[in-house]
């Protein structure tokens, strides 16, 4: 887990497709699995949420089983049988984004 949960919350009732929605991109799934964290590629987990901004950030990476990926439609063939897909346009901005949804500090 890559979010200290002592002084943030983090909303884990966000599924794939509501996500999709907030960071503007298109799910390749049906959407319904639940995102329990976010993390960089390297030490993402299964239902953490993460980013590639290209196929060539994949080579050095083993892409953990049912990890949620933002990702341009250029990683869609690589990842399809890897990783539940978010497509968008800039992964980088669009984990930003996912980012200011799902992570709150505490008050």
């Amino acid at each position: 887990m890559t979010i200290d949960r002592t002084f943030y919350d983090f909303d884990e009732t966000v599924t794939v497709s509501q996500l999709a929605d907030i960071t503007g991109g298109v799910t390749t799934s049906s959407g319904s699995t639940f995102i329990s964290d976010i993390a960089p590629l390297h030490s993402a987990v299964g239902g953490s949420l993460s980013y590639v901004s290209g196929v060539k950030y994949l080579a050095d990476h083993t892409i953990p089983d049912d990890v949620i990926m933002l990702a341009p439609a250029s990683c869609q063939e690589s990842l399809a049988n890897l990783a539940t897909l978010i497509i968008v346009d800039n992964p980088r901005l669009a984990d930003a984004r996912a980012a200011q949804h799902l992570v709150k500090e505490r008050g």
